[in-house]
C-alpha cells in the first residue's frame, strides 16, 4: 500500500508531516486519514490518472489524530498538515510595563513561546528566526530621538544559550541616544531558568524615502515565489517553525551548496498584530545557514550563534527571498552569507557565524 504522506510526532507528540511520494496537492487541515489504494503507472504516453476525492462528507473525515494510530492503518494513511489557524502565532502577550536600569527607560514585555517557534534539531528549542524577529520588533517599538521615526539599519543578535519553547521577558533600551542616529539594545531572558538566552543590538536611522539609489543589486535577481517549488526537509528534523513558514525554492532545495528560496510566514508574530517589512525579514533571514547546507544535516549540525542582518530599505510585499552560500572552513567554523530580496530587488544582507560539529 502506497501512502502519500508519512506521519510522525515531534515534541508533546504533535504530528509532523512527511511527503514521500504523489504530485497532488491537498491543501490545510486537521487529518483525513483514509486507507490508500496502490497506484498502477500510467502506459508510456499515456495521460495520468485522475485521483478522486474520497466519496462522502470531508466533513466526516476531519478529526484530531489521535496519539496512536492502530497498526494496519499506520501504512495507509493520507494525512493532511495539521490547521493553521487565522489567529496561531509564534509568541502570545502576557503582559507588558515600563521600569528602569542605569537610569534609563526599559520596556518589557512576558510571552509565551508557542509549538511553532520550535526549530529542527530539538522540538524543545526554538528556531532563531522567531526570536530575531521578537528582537526587531522590541528595538523598533522604542521611541525616536525629538519623536522622529527610525528605522533598524542593522541588528545583530547573539544567541547566548539555547532558547526554550517557554515563557520568555523581552526588554529594549536606548544604549546611545543620538541626534540623527542612535544605538539600542533587546534582550530575551529564560524567567525560569534566571538567564539571558538571546541579545540584540540596533543601529537606528532616520527614515526618509529621497535619498540616493543603487541600481546595480550585484547578482541577478532570482526568480520571484511563483516560479518556486516544495521540497521535502531532512528526515531528521523536527517541524513547528518549518511548518509554520512557507517556502518557494527556486535552487538549492537542502542539497549541499548554495541555494535560493522564498519565504512567508503562516501565523502572526505576536498575538494577532500585523507583520512588519523588518520583522519580516527577520524571520526569515536566521533559514540562511539552514538552506544552503554545506554537510549532511544527519552528519553534522552547523548552529549559528550570531546573525548579523543589514537592511538598506524596507521589504515590500509578503515574501521575502535568500540567495545564501555557506562556507566551511574545514574545523569547528562557519559562516553564512545571504542576499536578501523582495519582488522589487535587494532588500539587505546577512551574515551569520557557524559552529559546527559532528553529531
Amino acid at each position: 500500500m502506497e501512502t502519500l504522506y508519512r506521519l510522525s510526532y515531534w515534541g508533546e507528540r504533535r504530528p509532523r508531516i512527511h511527503r514521500t511520494a504523489g504530485p497532488h496537492e491537498i491543501g490545510l487541515g486537521t487529518v483525513v486519514a483514509v486507507p490508500t489504494t496502490p497506484r498502477t503507472e500510467p502506459a508510456p504516453g499515456a495521460a495520468p490518472p485522475v485521483v478522486a476525492p474520497p466519496a462522502g462528507d470531508m466533513g466526516e473525515l476531519l478529526g484530531e489524530i489521535p496519539d496512536t494510530l492502530p497498526a494496519e492503518l499506520a501504512e495507509t494513511v493520507l494525512a493532511v498538515p495539521e490547521l493553521i489557524g487565522p489567529d496561531d502565532s509564534f509568541y502570545r502577550l502576557i503582559d507588558r510595563s515600563l521600569g528602569e536600569r542605569g537610569g534609563v527607560e526599559v520596556r518589557r514585555e512576558h510571552v509565551d513561546s508557542t509549538r511553532w517557534t520550535a526549530g529542527p534539531w530539538d522540538p524543545l528549542a526554538q528556531h532563531g528566526g522567531p526570536p530575531a524577529a521578537l528582537l526587531g520588533r522590541a528595538v523598533s517599538a522604542l521611541p525616536g530621538p525629538d519623536g522622529v521615526t527610525m528605522t533598524v539599519s542593522r541588528l545583530t543578535v547573539d544567541l547566548l544559550g539555547p532558547i526554550p519553547v517557554a515563557p520568555l521577558t523581552v526588554s529594549a533600551r536606548v544604549l546611545r541616544p543620538g541626534r540623527t542616529v542612535d544605538l539600542v539594545e533587546a534582550e530575551l531572558v529564560d524567567p525560569q531558568q534566571g538567564r539571558p538566552v538571546a541579545r540584540g543590538t540596533a543601529w537606528r536611522a532616520p527614515l526618509t524615502v529621497d535619498g540616493p539609489l543603487s541600481t546595480d543589486p550585484g547578482e541577478p535577481a532570482p526568480p520571484g515565489p511563483a516560479q518556486g517549488y516544495e521540497a521535502p526537509w531532512p528526515a531528521s528534523w523536527h517541524g513547528g517553525y518549518l511548518d509554520a513558514m512557507r517556502w518557494a525554492w527556486v535552487s538549492g532545495s537542502m542539497q549541499p551548496g548554495p541555494a535560493v528560496v522564498w519565504m512567508q510566514p503562516l501565523v502572526h508574530l505576536v498575538d494577532d498584530e500585523p507583520w512588519t517589512p523588518l520583522t519580516r525579514v527577520l524571520v526569515s533571514a536566521d533559514s540562511a545557514n539552514g538552506i544552503s547546507a554545506a554537510v549532511d544535516p544527519a552528519a553534522y549540525s552547523f548552529l549559528n550563534t550570531e546573525l548579523t542582518v543589514h537592511v538598506t530599505r524596507p521589504l515590500r510585499g509578503d515574501w521575502v527571498g535568500l540567495s545564501a552560500r555557506t562556507v566551511l572552513g574545514g574545523g569547528s567554523v562557519g559562516a553564512t552569507r545571504a542576499t536578501i530580496w523582495d519582488g522589487d530587488g535587494v532588500v539587505g544582507a546577512s551574515a551569520a557565524a557557524l559552529l559546527v560539529q559532528r553529531r
